[in-house]
Parts: C-alpha cells; structure tokens; sequence
C-alpha cells in the first residue's frame, strides 16, 4: 500500500515524495516469493495460474525477455490451446494419472504448446484447423511472435533442468551450487535494486555452507530441510538495515528510536490494535508464577488465568506506552495521530486506542481554546477525516480540510461545469434531444435493445463499457461441464454436418475430459445432437434450398432501419429455386434455430413459449416477413419447438418501427425494465402465475442457488439500486417490448417420436 501511493510518480515528477520503508526483510519482495515458490517445484502441479504469478516479477521476465503485455498474449494463447497444469504425462503421475492412460496429456503444458507450434508451422486458422499426428493446431501465433514464444519454450526448459535438481539429495556444498543455478535460470536483475536483493538472499547460504563444513556436515540433505532454513535466515530481520534514509520515512514503534524528527505521524492507532495485545498460551509457564509452586494439575488450571507480574517480567504492552511516550517525544513541530473511526460493516463509531484516548483527555483538561464566539472549546478535537482524495470537503472554505492534490481541483472544476451543461440540457425541448438521436439504425441495434434496453443508453449514448470481473484461469481438467459450456458445446455440435469430425475437434482440442469421463460426455452430446436433428430433419425436407444472404431497407418515420438475414446466424432454406424475393409469388422462406435447452416453460397443458430466448429470432423474422415474403421461423429445443407464422409485410414494419421508437427512447435515457425480468413477468400473466410481479422480482434478485438478472448484469447495477426502481414501469415497458413475441410465439411437436428427458431439458434450460 505505501509503494501503491507513494511510488505512483517518477522522479522526475514534481509530485514525487522521496520516501525509504524500513523494518522490512527480503521474504516480503516478490522476488524472494518467486524464488520460494520455485523451491516447492517438486510439490507444485504447475499450473497457469502459477505460471503467472511467477512471471508478475520482473526479474523473471527480465531473464526470458518478456515484457508484461507479451505475458497477457500468452495466457491468452495458453488458454486458447487448453493449457491447465503439469507439465506433461509423466509430470502428473504423482496425481493419479497414470502415463500410458488414454488422453493422459491433455491439457497440460506440453498438449498446448504443440497446438501452438502446430498452428505457427501451419498457418492455421480456426475455420480451416485440421488435425495432423493426433494434434489440432491453435491458431494465434505468427511469424513475428516467435521471439514471445521462445521465451515460454525457455521457461520450460529451465523448469524441467530445475525439477532434476530438485528431486534429488545434495551434500551442503552441491546445494549451494544448485540454488545459485536455480537463481541465475530464473532470475535477472532488472535494476541495481534487483542485484541488491539478489546478493542479500544469496549470503545466508554462503552463510550455512560454511557452518557446514564447520560442522563437517557432509550429509545428503532433502530439498525441505535446505528450503525452510534458508527461507527462515530471510525472514530475520537485519541489524544493518537502513532507517534513517531521508524524506518520508516509514517504519514501525521500536526502542532506540527517540531520533528527533518535525513531523511524527502515527497511523492505525485503534483500540485493540495499540497497545500491542498478547495471546496467552497455555503451555507458557512464566505467565504464572503460582504455578511454578503447585504439582496439582487442577490447581494449574484454577490459576491458569491469573497472570502474576514480577518486577523484572517483561510486558509487552508497557513497552508500547513507553514507545508512545518516545514518539511523543520525537516531534518538533506537528504529531500527527490516526485511526479507523468508522467501522466497515455498519458505520458505527469505533474509539481510538487507550493511550490515545488518555492523551487527548490530558490536553483538554490542561488546554482550552475559543472559538469565534469567545466560548472554550475543547482543545483536542478528532474530526472524521474524508477517505477520497476527491472529496467537497477538502476543496470547501471553511469546512477545516486541505489539500495539496491541485488535479482534484481542475477536476472538481471540469465536474462543475458539465453538470451545469447537463442541467441546461435536461431544460431543453424535446425537439433538441430528438435531433441528436441517431437516425440510422441496424437490426444488431434492435437485438442490443431486446437484449437489456438500458445497455443501450449506457453504450450508445454515454460510450461505456461496463466489463465483467475477470474469471480465474482454469486450473483442473474438465470433469464435467456446466450449464452454459454443455449448451455451447451441443449447438456447436448439433450445427455440424459431420457429428464424429466435430466430437474429435472437441477432444483434441482439451475440451472434453480425459479417458472415460471424456466418452462419456461424448454420448450425451450425440444423444442430445439427435434430438434436435430427428425435429429437424422432420421439417427440412418441405424446403430443400438453403437460402443466400439477404438485405433490406426501410424508412421508418425519422429513422432508416437496415437489416440483413440468412448471413449464418440460423439455418434459412426456401421452398423454391430461387431466392431473390418478388420473382415468385409462391417464394417462402424458413428460419431454423436449434436451441439445446428448454424453449417452453409451464405444465404440458399449459406450455409456454420461453420469450428471453426468442429475442433474435423475432427479429429477424420481422426483417424478413417486412421484405414481402412470407416466412416461417422454428425454434427447436429437447421439449419442444416454438413457431412464427407469416406475418403481413404492413404488419411487421410496424413492430419495426415501435421498436426504433423503443430504441429513441433508450438512447435519450434508461429504460425502467430489465430483459429477463420483463419476460418473467409476461409469461407469468401468460401461465395465469398467481403473482406475475413476484415472478418478476424473483427473476431480478435471484433465489436460492439461482443468480438472477442483477447479480449478472453490470449496466442493471450501474443505473438501478433495486426491483423497486423498475416495478412501476415495468409492466408497460414489458408490454411493448416482449408482448408482441409472446402473442406470435406458437409451441408444436414437430416429431411425435422425438423425446427427451425432462430432467435433461430442464437441466440445459436452466
């Protein structure tokens, strides 16, 4: 935290405070960390994540010749190739995978780094990677990323010389030499601070060699016993550690440190914390001198909780007071005391430490001061100090806080002058607004707004990018895969023409588990593979002819709509040989999703339409049925399939353009609905739920084991605090939105022969 504020500036910088951090010892720098996880290699399954955390220390890039950004592209690489731990088969024998066990190198360092060699010596890409010797090649490397490469081939190398090593019994002087290796394969200083680090972890070794050979210790030792005692000699703090370093210095309370300074500031003074408390242990004997006396076992306990002082027993807290006392005492001209005031959880007052407390009751019972109206006040007074830098208060005369940030102020300045540009415009007519509003819009525009119409307001308008927090890396194979991998392995699947092609690319590619697991997962692929193909081989055959891309264009009042379909997104077909459209009356078209989940929702006999999945369909349908012919778009899922009929060319550009106003509207600002919830709500009315609102909020907040829509949407948690700021509105904005789906939405049964299981369906539904 002190490095985070004090070292954000160069140097050079006129804001840069020269500051020195004592009391500190080389186990703490992330050097020395690295170097520790390295001497617990023989124990660590090498995974991604520990790749990285090793490769954050910049003497570790300094010595494979990589720069931060070339580390990110390689995780993305590693993650694209299916690296996960260890380093190859014989690597993960220790963990139970046995080398000669079927698809025992999957997912490990060797399976990922011959798909990225494969596809840099093959210029594969991802639409074009076919397998050669049992591998698939990765794309993403190319010819000028050999040099990033390298380093990562080089980093295996050395890992694999280290784990010989490190396996094996040395003598003392044989230790020594392989850890110096060990340093000089991992490690290059980057700076002189570097080389400093690196000689002062160096030297209790040469420390303990030569008390070996004193010893005459000549005896193979394992790695644990070497590691932990040098790891300890680190751990000890230094009597030749420098304290006095000039600027700001930071260091803890310890006697012998009365070095007169002019300003003394001690932070983190709460109660409890200061004076130091001591956890009594049971088995500390000094701590009762009564029980120095006594042989009886329960009068050991009866006294065990009576701490008997003797004159010459050191306390731990009285030698707190008297550090105090000396900081006191060290201040020429300020002191400057601190503490947590406010706790986190409730905001409730929290006291400062005893001492603390004792001296500010000191000084106003001896001092008093007046305020402007002449009355005493007291002396000593603790206000609440703001927690940001940016806070009113530090830029508000008279409110009793400074600060010496100026680029808060020119902020503060800049926030000022565009919140009075907000005003001015939240005055103006609506005529203003409207002309600004985008006139050109695209279907992609449309599904952005059936998607989450706030996200509209937040990416279009104000140009945002909420992002999702980043997923840790994968550090297991893959046992079993959750909902939303399952559903998009099965679509992947079930688009393809060739099911056995499309399972092989999947295994080869580690996305599968291993051995039987694997085989497993393959079956159910199929078995769901066929039951959405049996629904749709029944419907293909009444429209033989795929269709080609098309693109149309509207004028809808003040906006100009375009949209194209059949461009890959869904299977389009027509009953007819050609397909431009007008050139046969009798022209039809087909617009086909498979979707491997649930596309209804209700009892049999009172089926509904699932109208969050439609949202892209429906669109594209209008598009479509606008153009002037007639179209027919299915959704087929494991229970069902749901249908649009035609619709009337008049008819569907009028959905169109509610929708464009729709989106006018989200642009100028948030909708009061969320996606999800909204459809909740209708298909409760349509399933005659007896609380279509609780539905709603149900589906908004979530219930047990069950995210809901707030939880997973950064731009519903950006403009919303609750369900309570959308529920007025939310039926009507639900109506206009998502209604019409649900009106259009039919459920058939495209293949009485077709079934699967209710539990599998609910399950990919869900």
């Amino acid at each position: 935290h002190i490095h985070a504020v004090f070292g954000r500036f160069a140097h050079s910088d006129a804001r840069h405070l020269p500051y020195t951090v004592a009391d500190t010892t080389p186990r703490t720098e992330p050097l020395v960390q690295a170097l520790d996880t390295l001497l617990q290699l023989p124990q660590l399954r090498v995974t991604r994540v520990e790749w990285q955390s090793l490769f954050d220390v910049a003497a570790v890039r300094q010595r494979f010749g990589l720069e931060e950004h070339d580390v990110a592209q390689l995780d993305t690489w590693l993650a694209d190739a299916g690296v996960r731990w260890g380093l190859d088969a014989a690597h993960r024998k220790p963990w139970g995978i046995a080398p000669d066990m079927a698809d025992a190198n999957q997912n490990s360092w060797l399976f990922g780094i011959e798909r990225l060699l494969l596809g840099y010596a093959t210029g594969a890409t991802d639409a074009l990677a076919t397998p050669w010797a049992n591998t698939l090649p990765q794309a993403g490397v190319g010819g000028l990323d050999a040099r990033v490469v390298d380093g990562l081939l080089q980093w295996l190398r050395h890992t694999h010389i280290a784990l010989i090593k490190l396996r094996q019994d040395h003598t003392p002087t044989e230790w020594v030499a392989v850890l110096q290796q060990l340093v000089a394969l991992f490690f290059k200083p980057s700076d002189e601070a570097d080389e400093r680090l690196i000689e002062r972890v160096m030297a209790p070794l040469e420390t303990w060699l030569a008390e070996c050979q004193l010893a005459r210790l000549d005896t193979p030792l394992p790695l644990v016993v070497v590691r932990e005692h040098w790891m300890a000699q680190l751990q000890q703090p230094a009597m030749q550690r420098r304290f006095f370093g000039g600027g700001v210095q930071f260091a803890t309370l310890m006697p012998m440190r009365s070095i007169p300074f002019k300003c003394v500031c001690l932070l983190g003074m709460n109660d409890g914390d200061y004076p130091r408390s001591q956890t009594p242990r049971d088995f500390d004997l000094m701590s009762d001198a009564a029980h120095a006396g006594s042989t009886s076992r329960d009068a050991h306990y009866a006294h065990s909780t009576h701490v008997h002082w003797r004159a010459g027993d050191r306390s731990r807290r009285e030698d707190d007071r008297y550090l105090f006392l000396e900081a006191l005492l060290s201040a020429r001209e300020k002191l400057y005391i601190s503490w947590q005031g406010r706790r986190t959880t409730d905001h409730e007052v929290k006291p400062p430490s005893v001492l603390v407390a004792q001296l500010m009751d000191y000084l106003n019972a001896v001092w008093t001061r007046s305020n402007d109206q002449g009355e005493p006040t007291p002396a000593c007074v603790a206000p609440l100090q703001p927690l940001q830098a940016f806070s009113p208060k530090y830029f508000t005369q008279g409110s009793g806080f400074a600060t010496y940030a100026d680029d808060w102020q020119s902020a503060l300045s800049s926030s000022a002058a565009a919140s009075a540009s907000r005003n001015a415009l939240a005055d103006s007519t609506s005529e203003t607004s409207s002309a600004q509003a985008p006139t050109e819009l695209t279907l992609q525009d449309l599904q952005r707004l059936l998607r989450q119409p706030v996200e509209v307001f937040l990416t279009e308008r104000l140009r945002l990018r909420l992002d999702h927090p980043e997923e840790a890396a994968v550090e297991e194979e893959p046992f079993s895969l959750d909902g939303l991998e399952k559903y998009k392995l099965n679509q992947s699947i079930a688009l393809a023409d060739d099911a056995q092609h499309a399972l092989a690319q999947l295994r080869l590619s580690g996305q599968l588990a291993l051995a039987g697991f694997g085989e497993a997962q393959q079956n159910a692929l199929l078995r769901d593979r066929d039951t959405l193909r049996e629904q749709l081989d029944a419907l293909l055959p009444q429209w033989p002819h795929t269709l080609r891309v098309q693109s149309a264009h509207w004028q809808l009042g003040r906006t100009h709509l375009s949209a194209e379909w059949a461009n890959g997104q869904t299977l389009w077909r027509s009953n007819t040989t050609t397909s431009s459209a007008g050139t046969n009356k009798d022209t039809q078209w087909l617009q086909v999703s498979l979707r491997p989940g649930a596309v209804t929702e209700g009892k049999k006999e009172n089926q509904v339409a699932r109208i969050d999945t439609l949202s892209s369909l429906w669109l594209h349908h209008l598009a479509a049925c606008a153009s002037g012919t007639p179209t027919t778009s299915v959704q087929i899922g494991f229970d069902a399939a749901v249908e649009f009929q035609p619709i009337a060319a008049d008819t569907a550009q009028a959905h169109l353009q509610h929708l464009c106003d729709a989106y006018l509207q989200a642009w100028a600002q948030p909708l009061p609905v969320a996606a999800k919830t909204a459809c909740a709500y209708i298909m409760g009315l349509a399933t005659e739920h007896k609380d279509p609102m609780g539905k709603a909020q149900t589906a908004f907040n979530g219930a047990y084991q069950k995210h809901g829509e707030y939880q997973d949407s950064p731009a519903l948690q950006r403009v919303f605090n609750s369900f309570e700021d959308i529920a007025p509105s939310l039926a009507d904005w639900a109506d206009r939105l998502y209604a019409p789906i649900h009106k259009a939405a039919k459920v058939i049964h495209l293949s009485a022969e077709s079934s699967h299981s209710s539990d599998s369906a609910e399950e990919a539904g869900t």
